[in-house]
């Protein structure tokens, strides 16, 4: 474009010179001409941009992240003079389109359109605009570009990614651990009764077996202990969607994941949060995923949230504290966290930290030189299958 106007000027300047020092109907002529080209191509541009048409459709606005989604846009001509150079934008960063070229250009001829269908992928979990986010308009001449903003973009609604972990890579204790707890989950009574198939042979009382020849097991009426206990984070560091929206995705599908393969395997699992108080989400063979999936789905990050509050909160409430293991997972860890965690440590119970961030110096810059070792750092863009 700009060689093309360097281009012009030139020839421009030439019949300037033309007619000053030759003069003639030829060199008028082409004065004119080369005077007229700009403002014929301004004229043009104005004329596509009030007569272009943007059509986009998509099959659902509830989005998964990382899945495909069908899509189809169209780009309309309804004048009677040919549209040329006409290159689409997209909306770039927390969405792509597959399979078009996006430096390619198209011409539409009059009253005719140009359909593409094509798959558009959404990175982040989150609400945000998708699809054509403008088109550039250019002149016949490639003097001038218009870039025409797509006044109706297509507005979805994203959920996290559901990852199915076959195994925890790095926390095989965390596993062991409520495995162990679910052979000892009550304590036995003196109590017993008739011994019915799926109980546990551990559980036999064999004397009173003898007594009445037939197997009879002691009844568990003691306390049950708990699972799995998380801590979410529930705090947005930034207003920037940009920054914000790649960790908050990466926690809740992390926090989703454990959440599944826990409750999959018939362990209780506590999800803890901060909205006005200390909110628990759980999970288990009983109350199904789904219900958990969608309210995790919906979550809403906040600025006013405080690690402080948070942990006060679950260390008084006792609910993560009863927990056999305990995942806190964050994007900075500070000394309210840090706190927790030793209460916790002090009573027995495994802890395990991920800290969602791309900046690990500036996650843990308030943290004691104690948990630094503890923590296992995830980026956004990290596939979790690597790290848990």
């Amino acid at each position: 474009m700009r060689r093309n106007r360097i281009i012009l000027l030139m020839l421009w300047l030439l019949s300037l010179i033309g007619i000053t020092f030759v003069g003639g109907q030829l060199s008028y002529g082409l004065f004119f001409l080369f005077s007229l080209i700009p403002l014929v191509s301004l004229v043009y541009i104005f004329f596509v941009s009030r007569l272009f048409r943007i059509y986009q459709y998509i099959n659902t606005h509830d989005l998964i992240a990382d899945h495909a989604t069908v899509s189809e846009f169209a780009l309309q001509n309804d004048s009677i003079i040919p549209f040329a150079g006409i290159r689409v934008i997209f909306f770039p960063g927390f969405s792509f389109v597959s399979g078009l070229d996006s430096k390619a250009e198209y011409e539409i001829f009059p009253h005719s359109s140009i359909k593409k269908k094509t798959s558009i992928i959404c990175r982040y979990r989150g609400e945000y605009c998708v699809g054509i986010q403008a088109v550039v308009i250019q002149d016949f001449f490639r003097l001038f570009s218009f870039v025409h903003k797509n006044r109706n973009p297509l507005l979805v609604r994203v959920k996290p990614n559901i990852i199915r972990l076959d195994d925890l890579r790095q926390v095989q204790l965390a596993y062991n651990a409520v495995s162990e707890s679910r052979a000892k989950r009550s304590t036995a009574d003196i109590l017993v009764r008739e011994y019915v198939s799926g109980d546990d042979p551990r559980l036999i009382n064999w004397k009173v077996s003898a007594a009445l020849n037939k197997l009879m097991v002691r009844e568990q009426i003691g306390e049950e202990q708990q699972g799995v206990g998380i801590v979410l984070d529930s705090k947005r560091y930034s207003e920037k969607p940009e920054d914000c929206l790649p960790a908050e995705n990466k926690v809740l599908e992390a926090i989703i994941a454990l959440n599944l393969f826990f409750s999959e395997r018939g362990i209780p699992v506590s999800t803890c949060f901060e909205t006005e108080g200390l909110q628990e989400i759980d999970a288990d063979r009983d109350h199904g995923f789904n219900e958990v999936y969608e309210k995790l789905s919906s979550f809403v990050f906040y600025r006013d949230h405080k690690s402080e509050k948070l942990c006060a909160d679950i260390l008084s409430s006792g609910s993560v504290m009863s927990k056999v293991v305990a995942f806190f997972i964050v994007q900075k860890w500070d000394a309210s966290f840090s706190f927790a965690a030793q209460q916790l440590r002090k009573r027995g119970t495994p802890v395990f930290i991920y800290a969602i961030t791309r900046d690990p110096d500036a996650c843990v810059s308030e943290a004691p030189s104690s948990d630094k070792a503890d923590i296992v750092f995830v980026d956004p863009d990290q596939d979790l299958k690597e790290v848990l």
